[in-house]
């Protein structure tokens, strides 16, 4: 191990810079340090740095967050630093796409400044769900800045959250802020603060001035000496890290990089490893291999399990197109056709029990029964259980081409026919805005000219029907083949990508638990659940087989049926009294819920304990409590199993 990174680790702060000035090595930093601190000055001084956009509903992890006072220098610099692009490009593959950011501590002391009674609320509503590879503004917040905030207002925000734990605990906290204070050379006055110096004595009024006084107290700190003190800090703990991991050579990065060092690497080395390394005058683990770049995707031409549901999906969209096209005016509604939630027995207006079975041809609706009647649960991979919902995973498997189209299709119906519609016609565009979103993403867009002939229609459902029509047909012509095709590309690329990113993060492929956390989707929809077909379609070995185990008897709409009359519920009707109808609505719920006792009884080879089948979730009153409602329940799953 090198003399230099010993030194490092053993330094105190100031000693840890002189160590880097003497050996020429600040130089690197020289530029992030004053971003920090411009930063650190302007948020003192009463302005917020980052500003967060709430993104498009209905899409996750769309937030914009930007930092707002940067000077176009400091952009630059972050773009080249922190985009995800270019950290991942140095072997940052640790990073997640997609993060949560409490970004409001960054504005807290504005807060304070112009808004003190709901400062701290204020700020703990700037969060911003982002993708991280949508600006290097988000990363660089997350990495860099949000560390030093937290740290310098945690005497703030501890007290603003309360605490009811002991003594020595709240001793302990405090103890570890004077600790880093005194790191930073901060000398602002922790007195009102610390535990035991009489807080809660203070008024609102004195509380608040307390608050401020910090902030004035801080803001007379050299900003530029707080920034290079703290990243001090934060590059040492790096330091000591790796000389405990490397017991006399150097580690590998996967064996130093926890999610709590993770943030430090990304903030002062862009994510590069090597350059840490160099840094710290250590030679690289000679069996320590850096990825720059993931190997393409692979991309299936010819998948036979895909290619076959592929093409009952083909001849499902045909007889639903056909369907939709002759609906008339006296007809079912055709809610039900595309089953979309799990079946509870219940009363009041709802889908239309296993309409496709009525509706679709015989064989087809065998096919969809065969073809997604199997399941991966993540947790217990090597397992494939029985999917109670052949037809929804269905449904799922398309996406949301199929929930657009049914859903405009039943608008239009309801809005018409009656008796009530979720959305009106107008507002079709705002309800479907995610899904609009996404087959826009898959290069596949819905012609918005589409809700503006609904919205000028006359007459009853019919002419509303045929513009439905003529656009659903329209767009399945030019883009039904393109949209299928994307599907399972996507899914199995994206499986292919994650492996790979797995492995280039950790120096291994994952473990078959492991790949079924992102691999599950891909098995149930395109291969029945097995994993190992997964694997083969994206040209990699598979560590474990999948075995099948089917409890299920009959289809699950049957099941449900059968469990709740063996709990002793009662048809429902509405003229029920108040409590007998709730009761029924327990055991209506529980006999829903057997569907998830028995994929737990396939997965783990045994009948489900309680805990493990998650009795506080459920309500026991009609058994007069769970200790006498668990046993019979149990006893009634095992009843309709038998017969």
């Amino acid at each position: 191990m090198s003399d230099y990174a010993s030194a490092l680790a053993a330094a105190e702060p100031d000693a840890f810079l002189s160590l880097e000035g003497e050996a020429g090595k600040d130089t690197r930093f020289a530029a992030l340090d004053r971003l920090v601190a411009n930063v650190l000055s302007a948020a003192l001084a009463g302005h917020r740095p980052v500003a967060v956009v709430p993104g498009e509903q209905g899409i996750k992890n769309s937030d914009a967050l930007t930092l707002s006072t940067l000077t176009p220098q400091e952009r630059i610099l972050i773009q080249e630093a922190h985009s995800l692009s270019a950290q991942r490009g140095r072997g940052a593959w640790y990073l997640a796409e997609q993060l949560s950011l409490k970004a409001g501590v960054l504005n807290l002391p504005a807060y304070l400044r112009h808004h003190p009674w709901h400062a701290v609320t204020l700020a703990g509503q700037d969060v911003a769900r982002v993708h991280l590879g949508s600006t290097p503004d988000a990363l660089a917040a997350w990495s860099l800045l949000i560390p030093l905030f937290d740290d310098l207002l945690a005497p703030i925000t501890v007290r603003a959250s309360g605490s009811a734990k002991p003594a020595a605990e709240q001793e302990e906290t405090w103890a570890m802020i004077t600790q880093m204070y005194a790191s930073m050379g901060l000398a602002a006055e922790l007195e009102p603060f610390a535990y035991g110096r009489g807080w809660n004595r203070l008024d609102r009024a004195g509380q608040a001035r307390a608050r401020i006084g910090l902030l004035d107290a801080l803001g007379r700190a050299d900003p530029l000496r707080t920034a290079a003190r703290f990243r001090a800090a934060r590059v040492q703990e790096l330091v000591s890290a790796t000389l405990k991991k490397g017991r006399g050579e150097t580690p590998p990065a996967r064996k130093v990089l926890t999610k709590a060092l993770q943030p430090a690497l990304s903030a002062y080395f862009g994510g590069d490893w090597p350059a840490y390394l160099d840094y710290v005058e250590l030679p690289q683990n000679p069996a320590e291999k850096i990825v720059t770049a993931l190997p393409a995707a692979a991309r299936p031409t010819q998948v036979p399990a895909v290619e076959r549901r592929a093409e009952v999906l083909r001849r499902w969209w045909g007889q639903f197109d056909a369907v939709h096209a002759r609906q008339v005016p006296g007809m079912h509604p055709l809610w039900g056709l595309i089953e979309d939630g799990p079946y509870t027995i219940k009363t009041g207006f709802g889908p239309i029990r296993q309409l496709y079975r009525w509706i679709l041809t015989p064989d087809l609706v065998e096919e969809v029964n065969t073809l997604w009647d199997g399941l991966t649960l993540p947790r217990w991979p090597e397992t494939i259980v029985s999917e109670p919902y052949p037809h929804r995973l269905m449904a799922e498997t398309l996406g949301p081409a199929g929930e657009f189209w049914h859903g405009v299709a039943l608008t239009v119906w309801f809005v018409r026919e009656g008796p009530a519609s979720r959305t009106t016609v107008p507002g079709l565009r705002g309800h479907y805005r995610r899904v609009l979103t996404e087959l826009e993403q898959a290069g596949t867009p819905i012609h918005l000219s589409l809700f503006d002939e609904l919205e000028h229609a006359r007459g009853g459902f019919e002419p509303l029907r045929d513009i439905v029509t003529r656009h659903r047909q329209g767009w399945s012509n030019r883009y039904f083949e393109e949209y299928l095709r994307h599907r399972w590309q996507s899914e199995l690329n994206g499986v292919s990508y994650e492996h790979d990113k797995f492995a280039a993060a950790n120096g291994r492929a994952p473990t078959y638990q492991q790949f079924a956390r992102f691999a599950a989707k891909a098995a149930n929809h395109w291969f029945n659940g097995d994993l190992t077909a997964v694997y083969a379609a994206i040209g990699e070995p598979a560590p474990a087989a999948s075995r099948r185990v089917d409890l299920l008897p009959g289809s699950a709409h049957d099941f449900v049926d059968a469990l709740y009359a063996a709990l002793g519920g009662l048809p429902f009707d509405e003229a029920m009294g108040a409590p007998l109808a709730d009761l029924c609505r327990q055991q209506a719920e529980l006999a829903a819920a057997g569907l998830s006792y028995l994929q737990l009884a396939e997965a783990l080879g045994r009948v489900p304990e309680a805990k493990e089948f998650g009795v506080e979730r459920h309500e026991w009153d009609w058994a007069g409590g769970v200790e006498r409602g668990w046993p019979a329940y149990r006893r009634a799953v095992e009843k309709v199993v038998r017969t």
